[in-house]
C-alpha cells in the first residue's frame, strides 16, 4: 500500500496526506495556511499510485509553482516524488513525497486508515476530516472523528492543528450529538491510544454494548485516560503542543495504569466487582 504526501518545508505547517482520491488545498485548516493571497481552492490534487504521479491543477487565480514551472489558473502539469510544489509562485513551499507500507507487515494497529475509506463506516467526510461508526462499539452509539492528515499520536498536534480539533468537535456536535438528542454524550481522546491515526471518540454515556467486554474497555472511556476534547483544546492554545507530561496523572503514575483501577459505575457511587455485573447495574440507569 503506498499513500503521497505533501511535505511542508516550512517545518511550522503539517504535512498533507493524499490518498487514493482527489484532493483540494488551499487557505484551510488541513494546511493551517491564512495568507489571504491563497485560494481555499489554490490546487487540485489528483493521485495516479499505479503510474506514481500526481496531477496538479491550479484552481485559485494567483498562480502557483511546480519545480522551474509557473502555473496559471486552469493550467495543470504531471508531478513526481521529489518535485517541489508552490501553493503561491516563492512560498508556501511542499516536497511530494510517496510513502510505501508493506502489506505483510501492517500491524493491526493501522487499521483505522482501512476503515476511513469503508463506506460501511463512512458517516461524513470532508476536505479535513472523517466521521466513522467505530467498528467495535462500546455504547450504542459511538463513532471515531479523525482528521486526514496522517496524525500518529496527540504528541503530533501543535498549535497549526488548534482550528482542525475545534472543527472536529464542531463536527462531532452537529452529525452526532444533535441527531440523538435524548442521549448524553462525551467527546475525547484516548491518552494512550492502541490505534495509530489520532481520533476523537464521540461516544454516548450508556455504554450498552456487546463489545464492552473487559474492565479495560470501561476505564479507558471513564477515568482520566479519557481526555476531554477542551482539555486537548486548552493544551494547544495555551502551549501550543501536546508534550507527555500534559497527560501523567498527578502522582506521576503511568496513565495505563488507569485501565487496572477498580470499576466504578459512571452514573453514580456504584461499585461492581465485575464486568457483567456492572453491564447489568447499568441498565437500571436506562429505564
Amino acid at each position: 500500500m503506498a499513500k503521497f504526501v505533501l511535505k511542508s518545508l516550512n517545518f511550522r505547517l503539517p504535512n498533507i496526506a493524499i490518498n487514493d482520491q482527489p484532493i483540494v488545498i488551499g487557505r484551510s485548516p488541513l494546511t493551517s495556511i491564512t495568507d489571504r493571497r491563497l485560494s481555499k481552492k489554490q490546487l487540485r490534487i489528483t493521485p495516479y499510485m499505479k503510474k506514481k504521479e500526481v496531477v496538479i491543477e491550479v484552481c485559485g487565480q494567483n498562480k502557483s509553482k511546480l519545480n522551474e514551472c509557473v502555473l496559471s489558473q486552469g493550467q495543470s502539469k504531471v508531478a513526481y516524488p521529489g518535485d517541489k510544489i508552490e501553493l503561491l509562485e516563492d512560498v508556501h513551499e511542499y516536497q511530494l513525497e510517496l510513502e510505501v507500507m508493506n502489506h505483510n507487515h501492517r500491524h493491526w494497529s493501522q487499521g483505522l486508515y482501512a476503515a476511513m475509506q469503508d463506506p460501511d463506516l463512512l458517516i461524513f467526510q470532508d476536505e479535513v476530516l472523517c466521521v466513522i461508526k467505530d467498528k467495535y462499539p462500546k455504547a450504542e452509539h459511538h463513532f471515531l472523528v479523525l482528521p486526514k492528515e496522517k496524525l500518529t499520536t496527540l504528541y503530533d498536534l501543535h498549535e497549526n492543528h488548534l482550528e482542525v480539533i475545534k472543527q472536529m468537535v464542531k463536527i462531532a456536535k452537529k452529525k452526532v450529538s444533535m441527531k440523538y438528542e435524548n442521549r448524553v454524550f462525551k467527546l475525547g481522546f484516548h491518552a494512550v491510544p492502541s490505534m495509530a491515526q489520532v481520533h476523537m471518540h464521540v461516544i454516548s454515556q450508556d455504554f450498552n454494548s456487546y463489545c464492552l467486554k473487559t474492565k479495560k474497555h470501561w476505564n479507558s472511556f471513564n477515568t482520566a485516560y479519557f481526555v476531554p476534547a477542551p482539555k486537548v483544546i486548552e493544551i494547544l492554545e495555551q502551549k501550543g503542543q501536546i508534550q507527555p507530561e500534559d497527560l501523567v496523572r498527578q502522582d506521576g503514575s503511568d496513565m495505563k495504569s488507569l485501565l487496572k483501577t477498580d470499576l466504578l459505575c459512571n452514573q453514580c457511587d456504584f461499585k461492581p466487582k465485575n464486568m457483567p455485573q456492572l453491564k447489568e447495574h447499568l441498565k437500571s440507569h436506562m429505564q
